[in-house]
């Protein structure tokens, strides 16, 4: 066992190698899974979601990292053990979405409610990224996690036309996502 650069190695393979090719790995599995590449050249725009950890700013939010986290090990047998990020809490709440709604065709498949909060949060016109768009990208998300936008939840991932509680910004995600689907009829509210 060597050092090189401050890294412990082992032969030609370093353990911040290993953790990289872990994470890259499950970016990977993870990017497949939402199926983004059928609706357009959002790698770029999934790869910033992924590179920034999601916050919780309301305490019963950490159940859906928590959540998460136990979706990563469950789905993907993944090895990668870094921080709850945007990308993986946004393919959470699809997956419970689905789990919601599994007797309706509109949100049967994760892969189809993933994209429909995608849209909600404003990321499909990020098709093909440049520098600029990046930080727009990155602004949206900073929004998001933050609970910046309308109590209406216009700018979240759960927008409401008629809104029974009054402050999106002040429910939990698993609240907003129950009352967004009851008012789309995919469940009974």
């Amino acid at each position: 066992m060597g050092r090189s650069n401050g890294v412990i190695c082992r032969g030609s393979k370093s353990v911040a190698g290993k953790f990289f090719r872990e994470k890259e790995r499950y970016f990977e599995d993870l990017y497949r899974e939402t199926r983004l590449e059928n609706k357009g050249n959002y790698f770029e725009t999934a790869m910033i979601l992924f590179e920034t950890p999601f916050k919780t700013v309301l305490n019963l939010d950490r159940n859906r990292t928590l959540e998460a986290v136990a979706a990563r090990e469950w789905f993907f047998r993944s090895g990668y053990s870094g921080s709850v990020n945007c990308l993986e809490v946004l393919w959470h709440l699809a997956l419970k979405i689905s789990d919601q709604s599994l007797c309706t065709k509109k949100y049967g498949d994760p892969s189809d409610s993933f994209w429909e909060l995608w849209c909600n949060l404003g990321l499909d016109i990020y098709d093909g990224l440049d520098y600029e768009m990046a930080s727009e990208v990155s602004y949206i998300l900073e929004c998001w996690i933050e609970r910046r936008y309308c109590k209406d939840g216009r700018g979240g991932c759960f927008p409401l036309r008629k809104p029974r509680r009054k402050d999106q910004r002040k429910v939990e995600l698993w609240y907003q996502m129950n009352e967004y689907l009851a008012e789309n009829d995919v469940i009974e509210g």
